[in-house]
């Protein structure tokens, strides 16, 4: 009776001590890193995305900037006014465009850094962004801009309130989101990887309408990286290495594309 308590005891403290193992796998207790005071390195943080699109006369590209601080026990903020940018395009010969904090007077929502000269990105081009602020080392990050999505039209194929069909296989291409409308309202949206060797496949199912139109956006290879391994997992606790697409700073600098397209 004795060595069956026993052996019920050193069973019951093996459960335990796995279901503690368990618990702290979930929340990230091994996967912690050792901080020290030389762990954070500074830095400024950026999302930019360069865009052939416009508003009016406005060139739709921006660039949001932050400054990246320790987590705890700092204050410190980032003067974002006096961040200075450049962004160039690759083997031109023509001057950088000067980005601007700016709404143009209205015409966009929110102050972010825009171009302010005439600036009209293409597929194929290559950009190169610069920035400086006081006492950060300087950002880089270089970019490619997509080509446009082509729909193929003979693998259009619509039933019971779906539909189907490809976008063309494009290697710079690497994400692809798909809004659809039907009587001029949104109906449905898809986010896929952009195949590298196939055409791209797209269904959509329980459609509210027949889908006159659609927009559909290509990324470049550093907004598909940003998008695709994003943290999504409820796992809150458990530690991720910082992601990045740009040099001496964190964050992300890339390009879309844009076609639309109407089916009736």
């Amino acid at each position: 009776m004795k060595y069956l308590k026993l052996l019920v005891t050193v069973l019951v403290l093996v459960w335990l001590t796995g279901c503690k193992d368990v618990v702290d796998f979930y929340l990230g207790v091994p996967l912690q890193p050792a901080f020290d005071e030389d762990s954070f390195v500074p830095g400024l943080n950026i999302f930019g995305i360069i865009r052939p699109d416009a508003t009016g006369v406005y060139n739709n590209s921006f660039i949001q900037f932050q400054k990246v601080i320790p987590a705890v026990g700092y204050t410190d903020s980032l003067d974002v006014g006096t961040v200075i940018v450049k962004v160039e395009k690759d083997n031109d010969g023509i001057s950088p465009v000067d980005f601007l904090l700016t709404d143009h007077h209205g015409v966009f929502s929110e102050e972010v850094y825009r171009p302010d000269t005439p600036f009209s990105p293409k597929a194929g081009d290559i950009f190169m962004v610069e920035c400086v602020y006081p006492e950060l080392p300087v950002l880089c990050a270089t970019t490619l801009v997509p080509n446009p999505p082509v729909l193929l039209l003979n693998t259009l194929t619509e039933s019971n309130r779906s539909l189907s069909f490809e976008i063309q296989v494009d290697t710079t291409i690497h994400m692809i989101d798909i809004y659809v409308y039907a009587g001029g309202l949104p109906a449905g949206f898809r986010r896929l990887p952009g195949e590298q060797d196939a055409n791209t496949s797209v269904l959509f199912t329980d459609l509210p309408g027949a889908v006159d139109s659609m927009d559909i956006y290509s990324y470049d290879e550093n907004m598909a990286l940003y998008y695709m391994t994003a943290n999504t997992s409820l796992n809150f606790n458990k530690y991720r290495e910082s992601f990045s697409t740009v040099e001496n700073g964190y964050g992300v600098f890339g390009a879309l594309n844009h076609a639309r397209f109407y089916l009736r």
